[in-house]
């Protein structure tokens, strides 16, 4: 499905980073803007109480200082540091259920790769490509299996690894505003970064319409497809969002577990849909380190639909959105 060019200007105008939102008549449209997460997170909700964006924001805001390696005394913060720590339940159950999915994917997705991350320093002033032995050395402190569960809330981290939930907090953020949306009984729209939340549908009856960036361009407001979504998550990992570029080779911030260099293949941005919002944010990083083939198993696994972008411009797209995707721009468009 493709749209005319007045379509993508007027989707352009109304998009703000990702959702699209359209209000009703006499709908009343509460909209919230903060940082958490390490990214700018906005909210939009209808025919709510004006305390509902405060409790989604505080929700948010209090899971951020649980789980953030840019807060000291978090608890992922002190685990690292200490190397054993005793959890809240809640952020216990979070981890737990983050390693059982490094498990499902054989470490292709893997939160405890910060020594090789920190290494690249992706996210600094100045990256640079490691020398192979530090690579080498670094790799030594990876591995989910050294993440060790014990009784009353206790994780014990061996082997000198150091974690980052860098790859599941906007999800995780996603499942909070959706499932506070949800207990009011109110449709709303969350963005997180790369990761959107949906409830219900918009004051009009349609849909809400959550964008795909354009993986091609610098405009972060440009997007190239569209997915209608009465309910549920979508989140997006690409090449483009994170990376340097040194002696004409581009280096992005999606690492090989195994090799400790970016992953290398076809892909430029990986967008899934599913029911859950951590899971969403988890699989768009796994698919997009395993590659189109390779993930759809996956996919099917946990009922999950995607969208993956090749750097040839070419739209793979899964039969699940068949029906429920409009692609705007000059892409290629296969359904799988």
């Amino acid at each position: 499905m493709r749209a005319s060019r007045a379509a993508i200007i007027l989707l352009l105008i109304l998009a703000a980073v990702i959702p699209v939102t359209l209000g009703g008549c006499g709908a009343k449209k509460q909209t919230d803007s903060f940082f958490a997460m390490g990214s700018y997170i906005t909210q939009t909700v209808y025919n709510a109480e004006n305390t509902l964006l405060e409790s989604v924001k505080s929700d948010i805001t209090q899971a951020d200082a649980n789980i953030s390696i840019r807060i000291d005394n978090s608890y992922i913060s002190l685990l690292n540091k200490e190397k054993t720590a005793v959890f809240d339940t809640q952020t216990y159950n979070i981890l737990y259920s983050v390693v059982e999915f490094c498990g499902v994917t054989n470490g292709i997705f893997d939160i405890s790769l910060l020594s090789l991350t920190d290494l690249w320093d992706i996210e600094g002033e100045s990256p640079s490509v490691p020398n192979q032995d530090y690579i080498i050395t670094a790799l030594q402190s990876t591995g989910y299996e050294n993440i060790i569960f014990g009784d009353n809330n206790t994780v014990t981290l061996n082997g000198g690894v150091w974690l980052d939930l860098g790859s599941v907090g906007k999800g995780y953020a996603c499942d909070l505003a959706v499932e506070a949306y949800k207990e009011v009984g109110v449709s709303g729209i969350i963005a997180v970064g790369g990761s959107i939340g949906v409830n219900g549908k918009k004051p009009d009856g349609d849909n809400f319409l959550v964008g795909i960036r354009d993986p091609f361009s610098a405009a972060v407001s440009d997007i190239f497809a569209g997915i209608k979504l009465a309910s549920g998550f979508v989140s997006t990992s690409g090449s483009y969002e994170k990376y340097f570029v040194e002696e004409n080779k581009v280096y992005h911030h999606i690492f090989n577990s195994k090799t400790g260099y970016p992953v290398e293949n076809e892909l430029v941005s990986v967008s899934v849909v599913c029911d859950n919002g951590m899971l969403s944010d988890m699989l768009s990083t796994a698919c997009f380190a395993l590659g189109i083939d390779d993930s759809l198993s996956l996919l099917k696994q946990y009922g999950a639909e995607a969208v993956f972008v090749t750097n040839d411009k070419k739209v793979v797209i899964t039969q699940g959105l068949r029906f429920i995707t409009t692609v705007y721009a000059d892409f290629e468009v296969i359904y799988i």
